[in-house]
């Protein structure tokens, strides 16, 4: 398939690497074969489908080539047409079919002007490459192929390529991780074995396969030293690879030198390999991650004065003032960002610039916009603009405000000179000493400052946090705004990666959740060391009433009188802030961007351990303020119009934020355990600072960053001691079939006439395939099921099916596995159900929607009415029963399953199925036909090495 596959097909690389997808090869082939699919196939009966994923090669992605195309029109073209799929098709179609390149790997964005259509496009290179591309572009032919393949999707006199935008654009650098293992021979062997292509592929085989990483990727340096083989190796983390800091976990790891011993074993029998070896020993302080840095920025500030009654946010406007500015220097339009504001007649442009590779150097770029002639030839290039969409627009200056160009790239300031030291004056007799007053700290005092809320060292002196302390982030159960749901399950991710927070982490302090099932109680939190605690929410909390649905009212009383210790921070969310001080108005919807951190808070977010994160837009549809907050809290983040987005509230020592999608997918949290989005570091950033409150306490007021406080030291025996360390968390093993999102619609049509059955399924796949469309995911796959007096499979197989009556009722229920992060909200908000149904009322001829209702959850999760047990749990008839199949009564479903198919089985079988028992690690469902009175714990010696493994879901 190649890296143009890996590239717009994610997830892809799991999914062959998955244990499900010979089973689910085998299923699709045996389909093909019996339904007819290809009468070439009709010989042929299959056994059994083996994969060898050794043989897996994962490409790095390919590099890019954008520019710009100027097309002069015959014709008006209208700004619907400018969106259309079809159009926008036929001009990535044209520009690609020119090029011999994919027409799927071009990708068009329109801007219209007069008469002038300018197509910024994008091309994912294959074969021919960047190198071979960009000189193409530059010739005749290319504009001359381009109007041939334009005729009939638009009428066009002139074709031209801006060369100013043209560049090539390669593909980040991906990580390396590199290290020593040591293996302790039991047999000598010559040096001259090292240098055979058999013996170093073995090796290199047996280390990828432990690894479960591409052979590709891993380069070996062998050495003799004595009886010890030295395997230096370099592994470059490739897409679909484990990160790089996984694989670094999984070589420190018990039972890597045990697991690569035996892979060793097998590969050398298998190749004649004579290696024997007594042990193995991974060098960990050899191991380390180089992450190349992301390229520079430049930023800076414009100012046009300017008469323009237009909107100055329009995409036009914003596209041409872009433009402009890309053309004056010679870079890519899609390179830079630009916030636009008009302070009174002027137009302040604020940009910022990343350089990539193939563009004008960082230096070159900020040396063209302090020359004298950018603002004079970008004054004249805007002249000649005689109106913006309509608008009639007049340029009187241009001005760029040179002090505030900067590249991002911090530079240490030359000291400054000592200053000469005065003339001493002629002592003077000592004055007699006043009596010493009070002290007001009888035991001595300690000077907090800002730097203690930054913890990138152990603190000292600190018996409240010692070197071995553990943070423990609790979070409640319910909510897809959570660390337990699908929106900010990473940020759980993030928190507990120990190259983020541990020992050897940005933050020192190793972090460990925990999550709270049902109400929140004072028991609760102090049994689950609690030391922060974040809100999740549901779709209901995520506007502005307080409706308390993820958490109840009694819920979040107990987290404010426990939110009165000052070692106690709690992280909240939209307007739950009102409900621990009624000082904080409700957060409502209406933010600006992109948000800007106040002094305060950004020494916290621009200045935290995991690096700047500047300005940044708050994603989702919500993006909420908190209007008014009291005089206790500290504004952190705010939104252009200065409406708080995030607070530190002084009194309960705790942070509330406007809207939880800072935090989520939705709002720019990257979807991996690493730090790499400007979300990813506001989070990383704003979790230091809590860790710093949960150590020191609160900070005495919202001037503790330029005024450091002093607290009283407590005598001995009176100061607040840490909680009990929190046991080590018993992990569940990895999903047998991956864990993912799952969106589900469900609506009853009531048909008014009669119509065939297989005109029926044809319409219901068009009016869902619409409603897709319509929120922007024309090419989602979703499966459609039926419940009524027809059958799904006859539809498929093309038999007849005969009429459906006048006033039969038909379910029709749509499943979208792994669906986009916006679609699972549209499906929690219930707008994808209410457009579900008018579309089908439109499509389907004498319909009639009576019931409509949509869902997000995920697949580990069952569908429909069921107790679950927590993991480690197995299913019994009573406590007398100690056989683990109700003495030949249950029986195991075929191939893996997900929980919810394994539930979905249990729901057809009606009342003859009453729970099911799964396990995660084979993804095994076994069906209990007889009612289960009894849930016992897995048999820890049978199962050691999958703890947690399995769990029993009850039929409610």
């Amino acid at each position: 398939l190649g890296n143009f596959a890996t590239a717009l097909m994610p997830g892809l690389v799991t999914k062959l690497k998955a244990e499900s997808f010979t089973v689910t090869c085998l299923t699709g082939l045996k389909a093909a074969i019996s339904t007819g699919f290809s009468v070439n196939l009709a010989f042929l009966q299959v056994r059994a489908i083996d994969f060898d994923v050794t043989t897996l090669k994962i490409p790095p992605p390919p590099p890019q080539v954008n520019g710009d195309l100027e097309l002069t029109l015959k014709q008006t073209v209208t700004t619907e047409d400018l969106t259309s799929t079809s159009f926008l098709s036929g001009i990535s179609g044209a520009i690609a079919i020119s090029l011999g390149v994919n027409p799927g790997s071009c990708m068009v964005n329109l801007a219209m002007e007069k008469k002038i259509l300018t197509a910024s496009f994008n091309i994912i290179t294959l074969a021919p490459g960047p190198l071979v591309l960009k000189p193409m572009m530059t010739k005749p032919a290319f504009a001359t192929g381009c109007m041939a393949g334009l005729k009939g999707v638009v009428e066009v006199s002139k074709v031209a390529v801006i060369q100013k935008t043209l560049i090539t654009m390669p593909p980040p650098p991906p990580p390396e991780i590199s290290g020593k293992i040591e293996l302790k021979l039991s047999v000598s062997i010559k040096a001259t074995m090292l240098s055979e292509p058999a013996f170093l592929a073995t090796i290199s085989r047996s280390l990828a396969l432990t690894l479960k990483i591409d052979v590709t990727a891993l380069t070996l340096d062998l050495k003799l030293v004595g009886g010890m083989l030295i395997v230096g190796f370099k592994v470059v983390v490739l897409p679909g690879m484990p990160a790089a800091a996984s694989i670094k976990t999984s070589m420190c790891g018990s039972s890597f030198s045990s697991g690569f011993q035996a892979e060793l074993k097998t590969q050398c029998a298998m190749s004649s390999i004579s290696l024997k070896v007594a042990s193995i020993k991974v060098d960990a302080a050899s191991i380390s991650i180089v992450t190349p840095p992301p390229p520079p920025k430049v930023a800076g500030e414009l100012n046009i004065k300017l008469d323009f009654a237009g909107d100055i946010q329009s995409p036009l406007f914003v596209s041409k003032i872009s433009m402009m500015i890309a053309v004056q220097l010679g870079i890519d339009v899609n390179s830079f960002a630009l916030s636009l504001k008009m302070v009174g007649g002027m137009l302040k442009v604020s940009f910022e610039i990343t350089v990539f590779t193939g563009m004008p150097t960082a230096d070159v770029l900020v040396s063209s916009l302090k020359a004298p002639s950018f603002d004079v030839e970008f004054l004249a290039a805007l002249q000649g603009i005689s109106s913006i969409g309509g608008f009639a627009l007049t340029v009187i200056s241009v001005e760029i405000d040179t002090s505030s160009i900067a590249i991002d790239v911090e530079e240490v300031p030359a000291p400054k000179p000592a200053p000469k030291p005065a003339p001493k004056p002629s002592p003077k007799p000592a004055p007699k000493p006043a009596p010493k007053p009070e002290p007001e700290c009888k035991l001595g005092s300690k000077k907090i400052e800002f730097k203690d809320y930054l913890p990138t060292k152990v603190y000292q002196h600190n018996d409240y946090c010692p070197s071995d302390r553990v943070i423990v982030v609790c979070y409640n159960e319910k909510g897809w705004y959570g660390l337990n749901g699908m929106g900010a399950k990473w940020d759980l991710d993030k928190l507990e990666n120990t190259n983020n927070f541990g020992a050897d982490g940005k933050v020192v302090y190793k972090v460990q959740g925990a999550k709270i099932v049902g109400e929140i109680t004072a028991d609760k939190l102090k049994d689950s060391s609690c030391d922060i605690f974040q809100m999740s929410l549901e779709e209901a909390d995520a506007t502005t009433p307080l409706v308390f649905s993820a958490l109840s009212k009694a819920s979040v009383d107990a987290l404010k009188k426990w939110a009165e210790d000052p070692h106690h921070v709690i992280l909240g969310f939209q307007s739950f802030c009102h409900a621990m001080d009624d000082g904080y108005s409700l957060a409502k919807a209406g933010a600006k961007n992109p948000m800007e951190a106040s002094k305060l808070g950004g020494s916290i977010v621009d200045s935290g351990p995991f690096g700047s994160v500047g300005k940044f837009n708050q994603g989702g549809s919500w993006q909420g303020t908190i209007d008014e907050v009291p005089a206790s809290a500290c504004t952190l983040i705010k939104d252009q119009d200065e409406k708080p987005i995030m607070t530190l509230d002084v009194n309960l020592g705790s942070v509330f934020v406007s809207d939880v999608d800072l935090l989520t997918t939705l709002g720019g949290i990257s979807k991996s355990a690493e730090v790499s989005s400007a979300n990813d570091k506001l989070l990383g950033n704003l979790y230091a600072f809590m860790i710093g409150i949960v150590c020191n306490g609160p900070p005495a007021d919202c001037e503790f960053m330029d005024k450091p406080f002093t607290v009283c030291e407590t005598p001995k025996g009176e100061a607040s001691k840490p909680p009990a360390k929190p046991p080590a968390p018993v992990p569940s093993p990895p999903f047998a079939v991956p864990v993912v999102a799952v969106v589900k619609i469900t609506i009853v049509v009531k048909l008014t006439i009669a119509t065939s059955a297989e005109l029926f399924v044809s319409q219901c796949k068009s009016a869902f395939a619409a409603t897709f469309s319509f929120f922007h995911f024309a090419t989602l796959t979703f499966r459609l099921r039926f419940a009524g007096s027809f059958s799904w499979l006859g539809g498929l197989t093309g038999r007849r099916l005969g009429e459906l009556e006048a006033g039969s009722e038909i379910g029709v229920e749509a499943q979208v596995d792994d669906p986009p992060d916006a679609l699972q909200v549209a499906a929690m908000k219930g707008s994808l159900a209410d457009k579900i149904k008018d579309n089908v009322e439109d499509k389907v001829e004498g319909s009639e929607v009576t019931e409509q209702g949509s869902s997000a959850t995920a697949n580990n999760e069952p569908a429909g009415n069921y107790k679950a047990h927590e993991w480690g749990t197995v299913c019994r008839r009573d406590k007398s029963d100690v056989s683990t199949d109700n003495h030949g009564v249950t029986f195991v479903d075929g191939g893996p399953k997900s929980v919810m198919e394994c539930s979905e089985k249990c729901n057809s079988m009606g009342d003859g199925c009453h729970a099911f028992e799964y396990r995660i690690s084979e993804g095994r469902c076994e069906i209990h036909p007889q009612p289960v009175c009894h849930v016992a714990e897995q048999n820890p010696a049978w199962f050691a090495p999958t703890p947690k493994d399995f769990g029993c879901y009850i039929k409610c």
